[in-house]
């Protein structure tokens, strides 16, 4: 999944930069092909159009997307609401057509450039049929992206053979429309390939209500990205304005990394959340959130040392006025990278649309207000500092509002997470490049991330004497854990044994219990499906495992490493999983095992934390097992299968450990 989720969001960037590439050497070009009369009126009539093609569309690109990402699964469903959609999107591209010739019958300003509004109206009529929210619904992002170069290639060369005066400004007008809408005659003629395309006129007005929430948000965030120069221009001079102008375009560049990942996580983000997969949902944010904010941290620092220079280069020694206010701007892309992850990935896949949009206002109001009294003062300047903090202002609404509704931790908690994460990845990083070196000598393998290690890394027990007891994993091997996915011998057991049965599982209904991450990564990398349960941490439902409230014999498979030690009634929980398990079903079941007891070995009594160490080991638990405990399993009713770790690679170092407590054997069960 992450592997394909990074595919997605370098392809999405690519294509955005594709799109840069071939505008700046078109503007080269053309530049210095026509003259600046003819250039000024055909980017008018390309503004002007511009308006009318983004009211024939509303909010359709986002809304679409994410319906079609919801169905993506579903053939027969995705074409029914493709139908729909594209119903709507014949009606909205018939209108906008309409305003846009009669705007041009009536408005003289207009009329005069009758011709090139003709062919930029071609526009209209290529987003109509094109549909590329259906493909970015389907994460078809590689397929847009190139897509996207071929249409840009070959307008850009019919453009250098074809455009070579003034008197060719129609045969250009023609192909920069082709530039720019003309993939989405390919997308049309691959239609098919993905739904089943019938059309049927059908108008279902249970779109129209949330296209136009998400019509009005692109508003918003239009009026809001130009409002203040657009104030600037009204309240101080054209130098000022120009100024602040080129600053402004700068920072709205550099943020577009945000965009750029929520666009493509959200088809994945919006599967999650239908699916009820609450777990990955919010881990996969919490990425999101942290790696773009990284990165819009470290543009910010660079850009912000390199101020003067890049002002330089940019706009020349005129502009040198704009460092300052392109200074502050910077410090608005950390904030506008979190907002954007919080909207894009976490509020609207959840269907939370109308708490982005009401951000947005709360921001723009602030934003609107605040300038009428401090442009005057500060000009450009009090105008960046403005939008530094309408941005931040957006980012705590968003951050409020999901706190609220989905019950989303943003404190300490999350502040943590965002640390493990970085963690993470900086070892990751090291892995992988150290895999590449040492190839096939590598002495370890880790299963469940699929990584060649020279090494485990160490559990060191010692230093968390409040938590453990120490004493139990004296002169005890303690290079046992994967620094990639942090996987224990027992979960490396468990996905080898899991990698024998895995064409049994693919069809499995899993219940997966306080699901841990590196069987989650293999999970994911084979495309096992799961349900994470829990009673305390974040997972996809939360369940008490004594009362899960399922119906009987509805799971195929059951996963619950080492969980019965803390319950407040194993036995009930024992038989809670008995019930729901189907009659051919599978329990895999592991937990501490002291080989000093014969039986579980538990005290009501002992309530304090070091009293729970010295008697369990460990300063959660409620219990320690016997080496009965096979026995004791079977005594419940079922047929009992042990997976000892002896039987397994030694690459994987299923080690039997620590000595004389928590010996890594699993067990499966049948009833």
């Amino acid at each position: 999944m992450t592997k394909t989720l990074f595919k997605n969001i370098s392809f999405n960037f690519l294509t955005k930069l594709i799109s840069y590439i071939f505008a700046f050497f078109t503007v080269i070009y053309i530049t210095r092909t026509l003259q600046p009369e003819i250039y000024g009126r055909i980017s008018f009539v390309e503004s002007v159009a511009a308006f009318f093609i983004m009211f024939s569309i509303l909010g359709m690109p986002i809304y679409a997307m994410r319906t079609c990402a919801e169905r993506q699964n579903d053939r027969k469903e995705l074409s029914r609401v493709f139908n729909e959609l594209f119903s709507l999107n014949i009606l909205f591209a018939f209108t906008g057509i309409i305003a846009l010739f009669l705007s041009v019958f009536f408005i003289s300003g207009l009329k005069e450039n009758s011709t090139l509004f003709i062919i930029y109206s071609l526009g209209i009529i290529f987003q109509a049929i094109g549909c590329e929210w259906l493909f970015k619904g389907l994460e078809k992002f590689r397929f847009i992206a190139v897509t996207t170069f071929l249409i840009k290639l070959i307008s850009f060369l019919c453009i250098l053979l074809f455009v070579r005066a003034g008197k060719d400004m129609y045969v250009y007008a023609f192909f920069a429309v082709f530039a720019s809408y003309g993939s989405n005659l390919i997308y049309f003629f691959n239609i098919n390939k993905y739904i089943d395309f019938s059309f049927k006129f059908t108008i279902k007005k249970e779109h129209i209500k949330a296209i136009f929430i998400f019509f009005i948000m692109a508003c918003a965030v239009s009026v809001y990205n130009n409002l203040d120069i657009t104030m600037l221009g009204f309240m101080t001079n054209n130098y000022e304005t120009g100024l602040y102008t080129l600053a402004s375009k700068g920072k709205i560049f550099l943020a577009v990394t945000g965009g750029i990942v929520w666009t493509a996580v959200l088809p994945r983000a919006t599967e999650m959340w239908k699916a009820g997969r609450k777990a990955d949902f919010f881990r996969l944010a919490d990425k999101s959130i942290t790696r773009v904010c990284l990165i819009q941290l470290f543009i910010a620092v660079i850009c912000f040392i390199f101020a003067k220079k890049i002002i330089l280069i940019i706009g020349g020694n005129e502009y040198l006025g704009s460092v300052t206010s392109f200074r502050i701007l910077l410090l608005s892309l950390v904030p506008i990278g979190f907002s954007n992850i919080l909207g894009g990935q976490i509020l609207i896949p959840c269907g939370e649309e109308k708490k982005l949009l009401k951000a947005e206002i709360i921001g723009a109001v602030f934003n609107f207000f605040t300038n009428l009294a401090i442009i005057p003062l500060y000009s450009g300047m009090g105008a960046a500092v403005t939008t530094v903090i309408s941005e931040i202002i957006v980012c705590v609404v968003c951050v409020r509002s999901i706190r609220r509704e989905l019950q989303r931790d943003f404190g300490f908690v999350f502040f943590r997470r965002m640390c493990g994460i970085v963690k993470r990845d900086i070892t990751r990083a090291k892995l992988r490049i150290e895999e590449k070196f040492i190839k096939d000598n590598a002495k370890y393998y880790c299963p469940c991330c699929n990584t060649k290690l020279s090494k485990f890394t160490q559990i060191n027990f010692e230093k968390s004497a409040k938590r453990f007891d120490v004493n139990r994993y004296k002169n005890i091997e303690q290079d046992v854990i994967c620094p990639y996915c942090y996987s224990l011998p027992r979960h490396r057991i468990l996905v080898s044994y899991l990698n024998n049965h895995i064409a049994e599982i693919k069809n499995y209904k899993i219940l997966h219990f306080a699901q841990e991450e590196s069987i989650r990564i293999w999970m994911n990398r084979n495309n096992i499906k799961y349900v994470s349960a829990d009673i305390k941490n974040t997972a996809d439902i939360k369940l008490d495992i004594e009362n899960t409230g399922l119906e009987s014999d509805s799971v195929d498979m059951i996963i619950c490493n080492h969980v019965l030690e803390h319950v407040n009634d194993y036995k009930k929980a024992l038989n809670e999983l008995k019930r729901i398990i189907k009659p051919n079903g599978k329990i895999i079941i592991s937990f501490p095992v002291d080989c000093n007891y014969d039986n579980v070995y538990e005290d009501n009594t002992i309530t304090d934390r070091q009293g729970r160490v010295k008697a369990f080991g460990q300063y959660d638990h409620l219990r320690i097992f016997g080496r009965n405990s096979k026995q004791m399993l079977q005594n419940f009713g079922f047929e009992v299968i042990e997976i000892k770790g002896e039987d397994y690679d030694a690459k994987i170092k299923p080690i039997t450990a620590p000595g004389d407590y928590d010996y890594n054997v699993l067990y499966v069960l049948k009833k």
